[in-house]
């Protein structure tokens, strides 16, 4: 796993963000509760450092990871109408707790 902040350091609420980038684990350890605590070790890290806020980025065939994320707190950052689509079309995969979530931060997922 790996995270740095944003060029600038700042985000569009002139919190410091930090970037969640390259979340991975080999597959032959998937499946035993390694994600939660490395996630947690990076996002502790972050605030370290002075960053009010983290964001990554995924795509919607990584469901799992979804989950997860959405589980820490991250939301959808829609930007673009067939992103919504792609939210719904995963939508069964979501653990309903996370999508209401999702669609608390998002309310173009709420219909």
């Amino acid at each position: 796993m790996a995270a740095w902040p944003l060029p600038d350091g700042r985000g569009s609420e002139g919190q410091r963000y930090g970037r969640v980038h390259w979340v991975a684990i080999v597959p032959e350890m998937q499946g035993k509760g390694l994600s939660k605590p490395m996630l947690s070790v990076v996002l502790d890290r972050l605030r370290e450092l002075g960053h009010g806020r983290a964001y990554l980025t995924t795509n919607t065939v990584r469901t799992a990871a979804i989950n997860l994320y959405l589980k820490f707190g991250f939301a959808p950052d829609i930007r673009a109408p067939h992103e919504v689509g792609a939210w719904r079309d995963v939508r069964a995969q979501i653990k309903p707790e996370y999508w209401v979530r999702a669609a608390a931060a998002v309310p173009e997922l709420a219909t």
